[in-house]
């Protein structure tokens, strides 16, 4: 993977899986990320901790759009 150093990445459904593995690649690659699911993140966040790049998380219900509208204003 290219180097995303000076990027932010926005990862919906982050706290496992595929969402999760991609969280980790993007940080890895030099990108901040934020991540956001509706379930808990705090194990992505502790993994994203180690990569050394920053972080913004909130539990969120992507398909509730009031919800999700919060995420857009907040991560600015």
């Amino acid at each position: 993977m290219r180097t995303l150093q000076g990027k932010v990445a926005v990862i919906t459904g982050a706290a496992e899986g595929i969402g999760q593995a991609l969280a980790v690649a993007v940080a890895e690659a030099g990108a901040n990320v934020a991540i956001c699911d509706i379930n808990n993140t705090k194990n992505t966040e502790a993994l994203l901790a180690r990569t050394g790049v920053e972080v913004f998380s909130s539990n969120v219900d992507m398909a509730d759009s009031d919800r999700s509208r919060i995420l857009s204003t907040t991560s600015r």
